[in-house]
């Protein structure tokens, strides 16, 4: 039977503007609304030893996502919703989440958006320095890309020019951690209720935050500053029960942002940089690279499009990410099918360490216009003890996923 994992996060609707949302359907006559859905069965195979005993060797999950969409005013008000639900056969990354419950208002040029929702920040193929937003789903996929949804007040101004957007971010929301038993975990489990903070506000601080983009004829730039708790947290060791694990301690940052793209034919080149100022001091890092795409290889329907970036972090060695000093060089694949078939294989190297690099390969294809098949492998290789791969270095595994759409 599936269920909802209820979290105290939950609580933070009530600074979301649930009640204006409630009392605005009351009183329009003329609404459209659209549903959609997404149930995937997954399962990922580990085909090392687990280096904990209580670890599986495979998880099988099931995932439901839907999304409802009410309009109403002639356009200028909306309602969308996205709840997230997702049940694990050993109850390691059970989950549920709303992705998002906005109510959206918008003109000519200027948008208001309020409630739970999600924004990307970013240009750049091997990772996402700038987007600091949404916090990171660590029991969804491994590459970061899954976000829980963030409650927020949001400003967006659009002229010819580009745009500017002003946040209020009234929560934060914690990280959650696989538990003994998960697989792509620490050595020791994190302690997910007992999170340390250096704000005495916790999880009610309020983050502010803001993004201008600037668009041009054949390149794009923005600058963003984000004042509030730090999505991504160090960590303690400490005891509960007799047991030791790790606590997370959230800091207050102050990041400075930077975005570029560059297009010329084939080409885009890529930047994303940052400026980021702690208690503990500042640092800066970047990402930077390029794509080159060639269109109907061998003269077939085929577009490939390989991929060269490099990633620089200068806490070097006491970065918790992987991205301090490292090349990635990479290649996305178009079939041009009818199935919109797609491959991307990439490969990552530490230039400090020649034993660290992992490399990963994922690949989707539609079945049919309500199925789609994804499938993806990350292989894991690290030696050096204080390396942040060296955790993962039995994990190496392949995941398939069959989606329902409808």
């Amino acid at each position: 039977m599936l269920f909802i994992v209820y979290n105290k996060e939950f609580m933070l609707l009530r600074f979301v503007l649930i009640p204006i949302i409630i009392s605005t359907f009351s009183f329009f006559v003329a609404a459209e609304s659209t549903v959609s859905a997404q149930l995937a069965f997954e399962q990922r195979m580990f085909w090392q030893s687990p280096a904990q005993a209580k670890q599986s060797s495979s998880s099988s999950v099931i995932k439901f996502e839907t999304e409802y969409t009410l309009t109403w005013d002639d356009g200028l008000q909306s309602v969308v919703f996205k709840p997230f639900f997702q049940l694990d056969n050993h109850e390691t990354r059970n989950t549920a989440d709303i992705r998002e419950l906005l109510w959206v208002y918008n003109q000519d040029t200027w948008a208001m958006r309020a409630g739970i929702g999600k924004v990307f920040w970013g240009q750049t193929e091997s990772f996402h320095l700038v987007d600091t937003i949404n916090q990171t789903d660590m029991l969804g996929g491994v590459d970061g890309e899954d976000k829980l949804g963030q409650p927020m007040l949001n400003l967006e101004i659009s002229e010819d020019w580009g745009s500017a957007s002003f946040f209020v971010l009234p929560y934060f929301r914690a990280r959650e951690y696989p538990d003994e038993a998960g697989r792509l975990r620490f050595t020791l489990p994190v302690h997910d209720e007992g999170n340390l903070y250096e704000s005495g506000q916790k999880e009610q601080h309020i983050d502010i935050a803001t993004r201008w983009v600037y668009f041009g004829d054949s390149w794009e730039g923005a600058i963003s500053y984000f004042d509030g708790t730090a999505r991504e947290p160090s960590f303690i060791v400490s005891k509960e029960l007799g047991k030791s694990n790790l606590t997370a301690y959230y800091p207050q940052m102050q990041q400075v942002g930077l975005e570029a793209l560059y297009t010329s034919g084939s080409w885009l080149l890529k930047l994303e940089a940052v400026q980021r100022k702690m208690t503990i001091g500042t640092y800066n890092a970047f990402v930077s690279g390029f794509e080159y795409t060639e269109y109907g290889v061998f003269n077939t329907a085929y577009d490939v499009g390989w991929i060269v970036e490099y990633q620089y972090d200068d806490r070097d060695s006491q970065a918790l990410s992987i991205a301090q000093n490292d090349f990635m060089v990479g290649a996305r694949v178009a079939l041009n099918d009818i199935a919109s078939s797609e491959f991307l294989v990439g490969y990552v190297q530490d230039l400090d360490a020649s034993s660290s690099n992992y490399s990963f390969i994922e690949a989707s294809s539609r079945l049919s216009d309500t199925w789609k098949l994804t499938a993806e492998a990350r292989v894991f290789n690290a030696k050096g003890q204080v390396d942040v791969l060296h955790y993962f270095k039995q994990d190496d595994f392949v995941e398939v996923s069959l989606q329902y759409y409808f």
